[in-house]
C-alpha cells in the first residue's frame, strides 16, 4: 500500500490495491479517538492495528499498517456526512465506490482471530464467502484531502487554502502559488460573467460554479443580488428550464417517479444529509407561464433553494430540490432528443395522490416533522387541491398561491399608503383566476377583514375574476366556474372584452397573473385611469415576455399616473421628469424570509395568516423616500435585511401561536442570527495546535538558510 509520510520522509512503498483502506492520518492518539467517537467502529485507526507488519517498535520512521480484513460494511447508510470540525485532515466524511470484487477477493487471503472480530464489530466472513455473493460494495469512508477535498464542492476553498492548510490536507503543488480571498475569487467570477452576452450562458456559468465552489457561489450571488437575480431566477431560469436537458451535467437533488411509489422513504435514506430543514418539489406541470415542461422543470426547485441561501441566509446544505416526474403533456418537450424523464403523459390516476401523500409522509420521517416542504408550479388542477389536502398536517405552503399573494398584498399595502387610502376602498381586478389569481384573491379578503372589519362575503364582493371565458357572473352560459372561483361569483351581465369589464366594474386596480402577453391594452389602461386617479397595474405574469404589458406602456397610456408593479423586471424610465425603476414584485422578497423564520423555529405549521405578516411587514419597510420615485418595494440589494426582518416577525407568530418546537428565546433577533448561513468567510480546517510547530519549522528553516548564507 502506497503512502505518505507526513513527517516528510518517504514511507515504505507496497503494491497499490483496491483494497487500501484510506488515505495516510496521524499517529496522535487523540485525533484517532475524536474520528472514531464520530464515525464509531466503521473505521479502524491504523495506530492501532495489533497485526502490522512494521511495527514502530522495530522501525520508528515507518507508519503503521492496517491489516487486512478488519474492515467491515458499515450498517445503514454509507453516505452520511459527519463534520471534523476540530479534524485538520478534512471537513467532513463521505463514502466512494471504492470496493471491487478483486479486493473481496483480497480479502479471503486474510483470516481473522475472534478477538478481532469481536474488538472491531466484523460480522462478514470473507473466507467463506460465497462466489455468487461478490459484488461491488462501495462502502469505504475517509477524510477529504488532496485532490478529493477541492474537488468536492461544498468544501473547496478554491485558491484560499492557507499554506498551513495546504500542507496539512495534501495540497500543496495541487494549487497555485498565491493565496486569494474569497473576495479576490470573486471579483474573477464576475469579470468572466460580465463578459458573456448571452443570458443563457450566464445561466449555466454560475450554476456551474455552484457545482465547483459552493459557497464562492453563494457570495457571488449575495453580494450581487440585483445582477445576478434576473439571471439565477425569473425571467431567465425559464429559459434554462426550456433547455435544461440540453445543459445538464450532473444531478442536483432528487429525482422520483410515478414508478417510485412505495419506495420514497428508502431513496430519501440514499440522500447523504441527515438535517435536511427544506424541500421544494415540482411536477413540472406549470413552469412559470411556460406551460408543462416536466422534468425539465427541476431548475425551478434549484433555483429557489439557492435564493433560500442568497437572499435570506438558509445553510445550503439543509435544503433539497425534488423533481417529482409523472410524466409530460407537452409532445415536443417529451419526444425531445435531450429530456432527461419518463417519456410518457401524466399520470392522472390515483398513484399520482398516492406519491405525493408518501413524499411527504416519507420526509418528515426521514428529516423530522417541522420539515418544510414547498409546493412549486403544480397545475391549476392540483396545486390549491394538494395545498388544502396536507396543509393541515405538514409544514408546506405553495409559492405560486401564497407567496405570490403576500408580495402583492404588500404591493397594494403600499399603494394605499401613497394614495392616503384603505384596501377596501378599492375594487379588484384579477385577470387570470388560476391558482395564484385565487390565492391573490383570497389574501386581499382576508387583509380587508383583518384590517378593515368587513365580512369575508363583503369583501370578496370587491374582487372581480375574469378567467379565459370572461367575467365570472353567475349563471355563466358558458360554464367553467369551479368550486374555486364560486365564491367570487358577481351579479352581472356576461362579459369578454377587458376593457368593457374594466369599465362595468369600476375597478381601480388590475393585476394580470395570465401568461398572456400585451393583454393590458391602451385600451384597458385607459379606462383604468378613468376609474380612478392613481390605478394599480400589476402585470405579475413571468417570465418577462409573457407580462401583460410594459412598464414604459403602462405609465404612457396612463399619463405617469399609475403605480406600477411587474412579476419580473423591467429597465428603468423617466416618468415626468423623475427616474423611476419599476417594481417588481418578486416573490424572493417573501418565501425566502418566511422559510427562516419557520426553520429557525422548528415550526410545525405554515398558517395562513403568516403571509399578511410577512405582507405587512415588506410593506412596512418602504420609506417616504421609495414612494416619491414610485417604489413599491425596497431595492433587491437590501433584500437580506428584507428576510431577516420577515424572519423576525414570522418566529414572533409562531411562538405566539404555538406553533414552535424550538426553545422560545428571549431575543428572537438572536435566534434567527445564530441558524444564518456565513457566506463571506471560509472555515479553517488546518488544526491550530500544529501552529506552533508550523512557526517553528520555518523558523528553524530561516535561521539554517541565514547561516548557510553567512558561511559563503
Amino acid at each position: 500500500m502506497s503512502k505518505r509520510s507526513r513527517s516528510g520522509t518517504d514511507s515504505e512503498s507496497e503494491s497499490n490495491t483496491d483494497s487500501e483502506v484510506t488515505q495516510s492520518w496521524s499517529q496522535n492518539t487523540s485525533r484517532t479517538e475524536s474520528w472514531r467517537s464520530t464515525s464509531g467502529s466503521q473505521y479502524m485507526s491504523e495506530t492501532e492495528s495489533s497485526n502490522s507488519t512494521t511495527s514502530s517498535e522495530t522501525n520508528p520512521g515507518a507508519r503503521q499498517k492496517t491489516p487486512r480484513g478488519t474492515w467491515r460494511p458499515p450498517r445503514g447508510r454509507t453516505t452520511k456526512r459527519d463534520h471534523l470540525e476540530t479534524s485538520c485532515w478534512g471537513y467532513f466524511c463521505c463514502a466512494a465506490p471504492v470496493r471491487t470484487s478483486e479486493a473481496i477477493s483480497d480479502y479471503q487471503d486474510y483470516e481473522m482471530t475472534e478477538a478481532e472480530r469481536t474488538r472491531y464489530g466484523v460480522k462478514w466472513d470473507y473466507s467463506t464467502m460465497d462466489e455468487q455473493n461478490r459484488r461491488d460494495v462501495p462502502w469505504k469512508r475517509f477524510a477529504l484531502a488532496g485532490r478529493l477535498l477541492v474537488e468536492d464542492a461544498r468544501s473547496n476553498k478554491g485558491m484560499a487554502f492557507s499554506w498551513v492548510e495546504r500542507r496539512e490536507l495534501n495540497l500543496h503543488g495541487l494549487l497555485p502559488p498565491r493565496v486569494e480571498s474569497i473576495q479576490d475569487q470573486a471579483k474573477r467570477v464576475l469579470w468572466n460573467f460580465d463578459r458573456m452576452k448571452d443570458n443563457l450562458e450566464k445561466y449555466q456559468y454560475i450554476m456551474n460554479l455552484a457545482e465547483i465552489n459552493e459557497q464562492l457561489f453563494f457570495y457571488v450571488i449575495s453580494e450581487n443580488v440585483k445582477k445576478m437575480m434576473p439571471i439565477v431566477y425569473t425571467p431567465t431560469v425559464g429559459l434554462g428550464c426550456q433547455r435544461f436537458g440540453y445543459v445538464y451535467q450532473r444531478p442536483r437533488g432528487m429525482f422520483i417517479t410515478i414508478n417510485d411509489v412505495g419506495r420514497v422513504y428508502h431513496m430519501f435514506e440514499n440522500w447523504p444529509e441527515n438535517d435536511i430543514r427544506a424541500l421544494c418539489f415540482t411536477d413540472g406541470e406549470r413552469i412559470l407561464g411556460l406551460g408543462d415542461l416536466g422534468c425539465f422543470g427541476m431548475g425551478i426547485p434549484i433555483g429557489k433553494l439557492a435564493l433560500y441561501t442568497a437572499c435570506a441566509g438558509i445553510k445550503p446544505y439543509q435544503l433539497l430540490p425534488v423533481m417529482v416526474d409523472v410524466g409530460c403533456n407537452t409532445k415536443k418537450i417529451r419526444d425531445d432528443q435531450f429530456y432527461i424523464g419518463l417519456r410518457q403523459e401524466r399520470d392522472r390516476t390515483e398513484k399520482y395522490d398516492a406519491l405525493i401523500d408518501e413524499i411527504i409522509s416519507a420526509a418528515q420521517r426521514r428529516w423530522g416533522p417541522h420539515v418544510l416542504l414547498q409546493f412549486e408550479d403544480f397545475g391549476n388542477r392540483n396545486a390549491f387541491r394538494l395545498l388544502q389536502m396536507h396543509k393541515d398536517r405538514a409544514n408546506t405552503f405553495n409559492d405560486d398561491i401564497q407567496g405570490t399573494a403576500s408580495v402583492a398584498l404588500a404591493g397594494i399595502y403600499t399603494a394605499c399608503r401613497m394614495t392616503n387610502t384603505k384596501i377596501s376602498d378599492h375594487r379588484f381586478l384579477m385577470f387570470g383566476a388560476g391558482s395564484a389569481g385565487l390565492g391573490i384573491a383570497s389574501l386581499i379578503c382576508t387583509a380587508m377583514v383583518e384590517d378593515d372589519g368587513l365580512t369575508l362575503e363583503d369583501a370578496r364582493k370587491h374582487i372581480y375574476l375574469v378567467d379565459s371565458r370572461g367575467l365570472v357572473v353567475k349563471g355563466r352560459s358558458t360554464g367553467g366556474i369551479s368550486k374555486e372561483k364560486s365564491p367570487y361569483v358577481q351579479e352581472m351581465k356576461e362579459e369578454k372584452d377587458l376593457g368593457e369589464i374594466a369599465e362595468i366594474t369600476k375597478a381601480t386596480a388590475i393585476i394580470g397573473v395570465s401568461g398572456q402577453a400585451q393583454v393590458f391594452t391602451e385600451a384597458v389602461c385607459r379606462q383604468m385611469a378613468i376609474n380612478t386617479k392613481n390605478p394599480m397595474i400589476f402585470p405579475m405574469s413571468n417570465p418577462t415576455h409573457k407580462a401583460e404589458c410594459s412598464a414604459a406602456d403602462a405609465y404612457k397610456w396612463t399619463d405617469g399616473n399609475c403605480i406600477f408593479a411587474s412579476g419580473s423586471p423591467f429597465p428603468a424610465l423617466d416618468v415626468k421628469g423623475v427616474e423611476v425603476v419599476p417594481s417588481q414584485g418578486n416573490n424572493a422578497y417573501i418565501f425566502p424570509g418566511l422559510a427562516l423564520g419557520l426553520l429557525a423555529t422548528k415550526a410545525l405549521r405554515c398558517p395562513d395568516n403568516f403571509f399578511t405578516i410577512a405582507a405587512k411587514t415588506l410593506a412596512g419597510l418602504v420609506t417616504d423616500d421609495m414612494m416619491k420615485v414610485k417604489s413599491l418595494y425596497p431595492p433587491l440589494e437590501d433584500i437580506r435585511k428584507v428576510s431577516f426582518e420577515i424572519a423576525v416577525a414570522i418566529g414572533k407568530a409562531a411562538f405566539a401561536q404555538g406553533l414552535a418546537t424550538e426553545i422560545e428565546p428571549k431575543d428572537m433577533s438572536a435566534l434567527i442570527k445564530s441558524v444564518v448561513y456565513d457566506h463571506t468567510t471560509y472555515p479553517v480546517y488546518s488544526n491550530e495546535s500544529f501552529s506552533a510547530l508550523s512557526n517553528e519549522y520555518t523558523k528553524e528553516r530561516r535561521n539554517g538558510e541565514t547561516k548557510i548564507r553567512a558561511r559563503l
